[in-house]
């Protein structure tokens, strides 16, 4: 479970739109251990996240961001084992 709370989250960049401003982000899960779900600001984005699996870019309204970990199949936000402020 210490494993868990080592996941990398990389924000790669962050870019401005026309109307708002976005960030681009992509998730690695480099722990060995079991899929997990990523929740940001309360919202399922990843669903099974394998050991080794990287995300396509996913766009997220920029500022902060509560990056929540969870197991996978979770059902919600209040599943998370951890989350981050970033």
């Amino acid at each position: 479970m210490k494993c868990l709370f080592s996941i990398i989250i990389v924000l790669l960049c962050s870019q401005l739109a026309w109307s708002q401003q976005i960030a681009q982000v992509q998730f690695i899960h480099n722990v060995p251990d079991k899929s997990m779900d990523i929740y940001v600001n309360g919202q399922l984005y990843i669903n099974d996240l394998f050991f080794r699996a990287g995300t396509n870019y996913v766009f997220i309204p920029s500022g902060e961001a509560t990056i929540g970990i969870a197991p996978a199949n979770s059902q919600f936000y209040a599943d998370t084992i951890k989350s981050f402020k970033v």
